[in-house]
């Protein structure tokens, strides 16, 4: 895995962002003033140049693995997620196309949390669907991606078959 170098500007950013935040809900005394520091959280989110991606709400479990999707049109209704492999710990009872619901909403899009058989995955294959529409649903074909050893949260953008790791490389390859 690649180690990202920060520039002195992005950490003093992170620290202050992360001070901020910290005050903000440390000094709250009642309900509506926790919701005014919260929007002006997000605001100062939204008006900072650099991207911010929330990976989900819940926490990843150890035998899970997280799959993020994006489409352009931000239309989820009926996808899931069809999956196989070794490693995969799909209940597929119910036949296809009827897979893995969605499981929350971030800032990139739609995620869904797929059940691993091992805490050491190493990979799986696995594709998105509309299951009311069948093979007549799928975004493009089949995705692979071998390493979850080192990745448990991955992204994929509609009309591709590219698995990205991250929020960012995906968002550079959306048409």
């Amino acid at each position: 895995m690649k180690n990202k170098l920060f520039s002195m500007r992005e950490v003093l950013s992170g620290i202050i962002f992360i001070t901020t935040l910290l005050f903000l809900f440390v000094s709250c005394s009642s309900n509506q003033k926790k919701q005014d520091n919260i929007a002006v959280v997000k605001q100062a989110i939204s008006t900072n140049n650099d991207l911010v991606y929330l990976t989900g709400d819940d926490p990843l479990g150890n035998n899970e693995v997280r799959i993020h999707y994006k489409r352009n049109n931000n239309d989820y209704d009926n996808f899931v997620v069809w999956a196989w492999g070794d490693d995969v710990d799909f209940d597929d009872s119910k036949g296809w196309p009827h897979g893995v619901k969605l499981s929350g909403k971030t800032n990139f899009g739609v995620y869904y949390d797929l059940p691993l058989k091992s805490v050491k995955p190493t990979s799986l294959g696995f594709l998105l669907v509309d299951e009311t529409k069948g093979d007549a649903g799928k975004d493009r074909g089949d995705k692979k991606f071998s390493k979850l050893s080192s990745f448990r949260e991955i992204y994929v953008i509609e009309g591709s078959d590219k698995v990205f790791t991250s929020a960012d490389d995906a968002l550079k390859n959306m048409k």
